[in-house]
This record gives C-alpha cells, sequence and structure tokens, in this order.
C-alpha cells in the first residue's frame, strides 16, 4: 500500500479550453513529465464526450465531471486506467467547505503566483489556484506538497500535487516515435541505412530501426523531453524575475 502512495501524483489545471491543440499538447507534456495517477482538468469550455477518445489514448478514464454550460465551466477529474477507483465530489461553494471542514492550504513551491495577464498594457498576477487538504488526508500524505508548474498556454498555471518524495523513479517506457525526430534532415538517412543493414525480416528490421532511433535521439537530436525541460526552466525563471 505505502509504494502506491508514494507514486501518487495529482494535477490540477484550470485548462481554459479542452478541445484547443496548444491545451492538448500542454496536456500529452504534462502526462509524460509527471506521469498523474489523477488529473483534474477546469474550465473545459466543452463537453467530455468531445475529448474523450484523446484522455483514452493517454491511458485515462473520467472519474467524474460537472459538464461546461456552452462555452463557460466545465471540471473533469480523470484517473489513470491502471489505478483503483478513486471516490470524488465536486463542491460548487468552496468558502463553505474550507470552513466546514476546517480545510488546510498545503501551500506551494515554484511561482508564487498561479494565475497572470495582461490588461490594457498592465501585467496582473494573484494566486487564484491553491491545493486544500484536511488533517486525515495530511496524516496519510505527510510529504506531500504542491509545486506550482510554468504557465503555458492557458493563463493558470498547472498544480502538481506530489504525495511522496520529490525524486520519481524512472521506468522502462514503451518506444514511441517522436514526430519531432522526422524535422532533422539527417533522420531519413538513418532510418534507411538501419533497414538496409538488418536482416531481411519484418521483426529485425523494426528493433534495428528502434535502436538506431534511440541513438540518433540521445547523441544527435539532444533527448526531446529534456530540451523541453530546459525551456520551460527557463520560462519559469522569467516568470519569476517578473513577480520581483
Amino acid at each position: 500500500m505505502s509504494a502506491m502512495i508514494e507514486a501518487l501524483n495529482i494535477i490540477s489545471w484550470n485548462i481554459r479550453g479542452a478541445v484547443n491543440a496548444k491545451g492538448r499538447r500542454r496536456s500529452i507534456e504534462l502526462v509524460q513529465l509527471h506521469h498523474p495517477t489523477i488529473f483534474v482538468v477546469m474550465e473545459t469550455h466543452c463537453l467530455f464526450s468531445s475529448a474523450e477518445s484523446f484522455w483514452t489514448k493517454l491511458d485515462y478514464k473520467l472519474c467524474n465531471k460537472v459538464e461546461a454550460r456552452g462555452h463557460s465551466g466545465g471540471i473533469w477529474i480523470l484517473i489513470a486506467q491502471h489505478s483503483q477507483q478513486v471516490t470524488s465530489e465536486v463542491v460548487v461553494s468552496p468558502q463553505a467547505l474550507i470552513d466546514d471542514c476546517n480545510l488546510l492550504d498545503l501551500g506551494a513551491t515554484g511561482l508564487r503566483f498561479t494565475w497572470y495577464r495582461n490588461q490594457l498594457g498592465f501585467p496582473l498576477a494573484k494566486r487564484l489556484d491553491r491545493a486544500l487538504c484536511d488533517t486525515k488526508w495530511q496524516t496519510l500524505f505527510p510529504n506531500a506538497f504542491v509545486e506550482n508548474l510554468c504557465q503555458v498556454y492557458s493563463d493558470h498555471c498547472p498544480l502538481l500535487v506530489r504525495c511522496g518524495s520529490l525524486i520519481e523513479t524512472k521506468k522502462n517506457r514503451p518506444f514511441r516515435f517522436q514526430a519531432a525526430w522526422a524535422t532533422h534532415k539527417g533522420f531519413e538517412k538513418i532510418i534507411k541505412d538501419a533497414w538496409k543493414r538488418s536482416t531481411p525480416t519484418l521483426v529485425n528490421g523494426l528493433n534495428t530501426v528502434w535502436k538506431e532511433a534511440i541513438e540518433f535521439n540521445r547523441n544527435v537530436f539532444g533527448t526531446i523531453f529534456s530540451r523541453k525541460r530546459e525551456i520551460q526552466a527557463r520560462l519559469k525563471g522569467a516568470q519569476f524575475e517578473l513577480e520581483k
């Protein structure tokens, strides 16, 4: 049981439109980087049926929802397919909930604010998003903390609730072709040469291409997710400077 608790990550994000291509791309990055067991999507601005296939491909299923009305509102609580069932409830009156249940603000590391907007040429920033818990939950997850992630696409930062330690264990993941590889002028030749060197069976050919693609990503193209983390770290540094 403790191993499952240590592996639990939760992401909550006011996405400001869940069918937009940029929002979906950012959602994929968040899943790939942080492997959340629970992903809460707010301000979806659409019905879940219009995005269900997208989340199914990411290996998530719906746990609870409040559907959007037209192009406003909408909350989806999604859980990883491999996880046990989660009981959830969406409450409309947050202040009453905080008072009645004596909820505690978990605070946050990272960016000081969670909402940024430029209004009439003046930058605005506030801490609108936060994670709350009761004493029972805090006892169950004593090492839990919240990180305000980099603001990309939406004017709200995603919140990452880590219920275990900061260090995440690396897992052997299945090979996935990265579309960005094809933008490199030398990638096509590498694949053709790898296919020619393999013995004439489909399985051997694919295995050789797989090994060459991994080697190409490591030594020539550079690890994509490492580059993304570096860029996001620079963006977060810039946002830190703007908060001063």
